[in-house]
């Protein structure tokens, strides 16, 4: 069977997503992972998660909506 993204799943997708839907998905990470190039584990996000939230939703967005990460992220 073969799986395929349809157009309307892609355009949901690339809706973007919320704040708590971006912590719903750092709450699921083990929390001494480091999923990140910066060597970060989930535990320090979600530790600082009051202070970082607003900066790391609208970074992840300008990701998503120019598929690019800049080199200071």
């Amino acid at each position: 069977m073969h799986h395929k993204v349809t157009s309307s799943m892609n355009d949901k997708l690339m809706e973007g997503f919320t704040i708590n839907e971006l912590w719903d998905a750092l709450a699921t990470l083990p929390k001494k992972s480091c999923p990140r190039e910066d060597g970060l584990p989930p535990s320090f996000y979600i530790k600082y998660w009051d202070i970082l939230k607003e900066q790391l939703c609208d970074a992840y967005q300008v990701i998503l909506k120019t598929r690019q990460m800049h080199k200071n992220l």
